[in-house]
């Protein structure tokens, strides 16, 4: 339960997004990050 500044209640419930991938090549790890 999350708290409002009203006089009702809200509820949060978590749920798929999807699929989330991150792919980084073998060589400079670092500049491929920061190149994103």
């Amino acid at each position: 339960m999350n708290p409002v500044a009203s006089s009702h209640f809200n509820f949060t419930s978590p749920e798929p997004t999807g699929v989330v991938v991150v792919v980084c090549p073998n060589e400079p790890p670092l500049l491929a990050l920061v190149s994103l």
